[in-house]
């Protein structure tokens, strides 16, 4: 737990936000797929730092939450125009 809250910095560094891309465009690419409308809108749940949403908000609009405000913090500054929630 103490990774993840007074460590929170280090997500930056153990998971560049580079890493995420390929894995987002495989989850749009299934979303997009199997519904049977266009998404909009997606609820991110455990959003974490945000690495995720730097490529899931070219598709969506976005919600992110997560339980650890310093990862929130991080996700806002990172991703100015998605919505964080604790």
């Amino acid at each position: 737990m103490k990774a993840y809250k007074s460590l929170a910095w280090t997500e930056r560094l153990l998971a560049p936000p580079g890493d995420y891309e390929e894995e987002v465009r495989i989850y749009v690419g299934a979303i997009n797929k199997l519904s049977h409308h266009k998404a909009k809108s997606m609820l991110h749940l455990g959003c974490g730092a945000g690495g995720q949403d730097l490529f899931l908000k070219a598709d969506f609009e976005l919600t992110g939450v997560d339980l650890n405000e310093e990862m929130l913090s991080m996700a806002r500054k990172a991703n100015p125009e998605v919505i964080y929630l604790q």
